[in-house]
């Protein structure tokens, strides 16, 4: 947008604009960052420990929401998918007009699978989902193995 001329301040307005029209989905494979950051409490965490349970974690308008429970970093990757699924089928959203990325935390190859597991979800997906590795100040509070999307509407300059 600076290319194209335009001032700080319209930049800044058009940034805020975009802000409702992104989400962030993901899991962590390791509750116990989540744990210290107080996010959530000692009986939480000894019962989803427990049981390989992980959460599953949206984000909008910078509101942290749960989006569900998965058995293992697997089938809670299997279900991130899933929540990318039903948000544009419950929507008048189409996947089209948004951008994509993948996110991870230090392990590349959870990065790689969740990939694979949309690509097989959305079998027309004809565009390259890049992938990306989550800034130290996100991994701080989700730990290194967090895993998932982050997807933005598209928008002119």
């Amino acid at each position: 947008m600076a290319q194209a001329g335009l001032s700080f301040q319209e930049i800044s307005r058009r940034a805020d604009a975009l802000i409702p029209q992104g989400k962030i989905m993901f899991t962590v494979g390791n509750l116990d960052y989540l744990r210290a950051g107080g996010r959530i409490g000692a009986l939480k965490y000894v019962i989803t420990k427990t049981l390989s349970v992980r959460p599953l974690i949206t984000m909008q308008d910078g509101d942290i929401k749960s989006g569900g429970l998965g058995i293992g970093i697997h089938g809670a990757m299997k279900k991130v998918v899933g929540n990318v699924a039903d948000y544009f089928s419950r929507t008048d959203f189409r996947m089209e007009d948004y951008s994509f990325v993948v996110g991870y935390g230090a392990d590349r190859t959870l990065g790689e699978k969740i990939r694979e597991l949309f690509y097989k979800a959305f079998p027309d997906w004809k565009r390259e989902l890049p992938m990306k590795q989550i800034t130290e100040v996100s991994a701080v509070h989700t730990g290194p193995s967090t895993v998932g999307f982050g997807f933005l509407k598209k928008t002119e300059v």
